[in-house]
């Protein structure tokens, strides 16, 4: 068998880690620092200003990090499997209602959410989001696993 129909993968496990932590942080200081728009009245971080200006876009790249990540990890995958692409969705999809839930009851709990059941059930797959406003990757992650069993069959 040839290395080009059994490839090996450049990156350890630890280094997709280590990008995956990088991404994070990136994606922290995007949310929390680059938008002064997004601060709660009466906080504000003046020295920022400048940051912010110049920063927002390039720490946008924390998106395509993690795309990156989630394509390259699943062409080295053996079982380019729905079944895999399904375990992978539930497990994000279970990490993402252990934050929904307890932010759901949070906010109901202190009146900032009025409960409806068909809101929340979208919002459970991250298909409407008024509590986690800024989960749209578990929307792109979904699709993606869904896509990337048809798409490997043309590499």
């Amino acid at each position: 068998m040839s290395s080009r129909e059994n490839p090996q993968p450049y990156f350890t496990p630890q280094m997709t880690n280590l990008l995956k932590g990088v991404a994070v942080v990136f994606m922290m200081i995007h949310h929390f620092f680059t938008f002064p728009e997004w601060y709660i009245p009466g906080i504000a971080y003046p020295e920022l200003s400048g940051f912010a200006a110049h920063f927002q876009e390039p720490f946008k790249i924390c998106v395509v990090v993690f795309a990156f990540i989630t394509g390259y990890v699943y062409y080295f995958q053996p079982r380019k499997t729905y079944g895999y692409s399904m375990r992978k969705i539930t497990d994000l999809l279970v990490s993402y209602w252990v934050v929904l839930i307890p932010f759901t009851l949070l906010a109901i709990g202190l009146g900032c959410y009025s409960f409806d059941l068909p809101g929340f059930l979208l919002e459970l797959f991250a298909l409407k989001r008024p509590i986690m406003f800024f989960c749209w990757y578990v929307c792109f992650y979904c699709v993606a696993m869904l896509l990337l069993p048809l798409l490997v069959k043309f590499i």
